[in-house]
């Protein structure tokens, strides 16, 4: 079933074997403190505006990140006649997009 499954453990550890310890990373982690749970909302998408509505129809506006998104390109030409002699011809551009 699995690839080297004959070496998952199945029994129970040795009385020796050290004790697994939780990475450091996790045992940093904690709950945030100010956070109040407030249970589902249903929501439906408003015909008018395309926006996502709750059920008593006020509209939910999220913000929006902004994104950037950017194309550069090089271009490199060679121009030689077959003589042995060439010149280069190179050029650069870029575009760049914010929303």
């Amino acid at each position: 079933m699995f690839q080297n499954a004959d070496r998952l453990p199945t029994g129970t550890p040795r009385p020796d074997a050290p004790t697994a310890v939780a990475p450091w990373s996790l045992r940093r982690m904690a709950l945030y403190r100010h956070t109040t749970d407030v249970g589902f909302v249903a929501t439906r998408i408003d015909p008018a505006t395309q926006l996502g509505a709750g059920d008593d129809g006020e509209l939910i506006v999220a913000k929006h990140k902004k994104s950037n998104t950017g194309t550069e390109d090089k271009t490199r030409t060679n121009r030689g006649d077959g003589d042995g002699r060439s010149s280069v011809d190179e050029d650069h551009t870029q575009d760049s997009d914010q929303d």
